[in-house]
């Protein structure tokens, strides 16, 4: 490996390490934009890293974009419970997402 493809790897090294807690947390500066730029490199990086939470931010982000363009929306009893029963896979007992 030659020392140019290595320095991403370093730089990742010195970056704050992110759990699945943390992406819920900053989950709204991120998708806003907010998030200083070693945190979003954090943050990108975990979702790099972590495919449980890869659904989560895009159904996140999703339903984000449809009450953004949408000013009354009727959401079906179909989808709340999809949404619910989603969202009981991905908590543990305590109502925190499972750390990675």
């Amino acid at each position: 490996m030659t020392i140019m493809k290595m320095i991403p790897l370093i730089k990742s090294f010195f970056l704050p390490k992110m759990s699945c807690q943390d992406v819920n947390a900053f989950l709204a500066d991120y998708l806003e934009g907010r998030l200083e730029p070693q945190m979003h490199k954090a943050f990108a990086n975990h979702l790099a890293m972590c495919p449980a939470c890869v659904p989560f931010v895009e159904q996140y982000a999703t339903t984000i974009q449809l009450i953004r363009d949408e000013d009354d929306i009727a959401v079906p009893d179909a989808v709340v419970d999809h949404t619910l029963a989603f969202l009981k896979t991905q908590l543990n007992g305590n109502g925190q997402r499972p750390t990675s």
